[in-house]
């Protein structure tokens, strides 16, 4: 999980996050550890690749990690292209304002060009074309367009779940 603004520890079970990071330089070094193990895979048995688990990376607020030309994702290029084969699996959040120069960042560009889907929500059209032909509009709530090359976009409603708190 990258997560510089760290919001979301509290909603993954522990059983679940292997690893948190909240600055550029943990995220540098968190994808430098998934790069390392995603390299070791194909080397390994068939039956071991079976039993490997499957690596979700979650990135929340990529402009922020990303800012100023940084990308502490860059180790994870080489493997995207691969990354159904390898068991990764890559979930990244991002402001629609500033995303269609977002996406030549390398790492965004790289998931895009392997054929990541894109969940676009509310936005405003003066950002101009996201994809193509597809510019952001405004939206209520939880509402976006689901974007996926070779398919019609089509309209979601995401849900929020109400949070809880845990009792002793």
């Amino acid at each position: 999980m990258v997560d510089p603004r760290g919001h979301v520890p509290g909603v993954i079970p522990d059983d679940y996050l292997a690893a948190h990071a909240s600055s550029v330089k943990q995220a540098t070094g968190l994808a430098t550890s998934i790069a390392s193990e995603l390299e070791a895979r194909p080397t390994r048995s068939l039956e071991e690749r079976r039993r490997s688990p499957k690596i979700v990376l979650l990135v929340d607020d990529h402009d922020i990690i990303a800012a100023g030309g940084s990308e502490p994702l860059a180790a994870l290029v080489p493997h995207l292209p691969a990354a159904r084969d390898l068991g990764l699996h890559v979930v990244v959040t991002r402001p629609v304002a500033g995303a269609t120069r977002a996406l030549y960042n390398p790492f965004l560009q790289s998931v895009r060009d392997t054929g990541g889907a894109v969940l676009l929500m509310s936005g405003d059209r003066s950002e101009g074309h996201v994809l193509p032909r597809i510019v952001p509009e405004r939206m209520p709530p939880g509402r976006g367009r689901y974007i996926r090359r070779g398919e019609q976009p089509y309209i979601i409603q995401v849900a929020e779940v109400p949070r809880f708190s845990r009792q002793p």
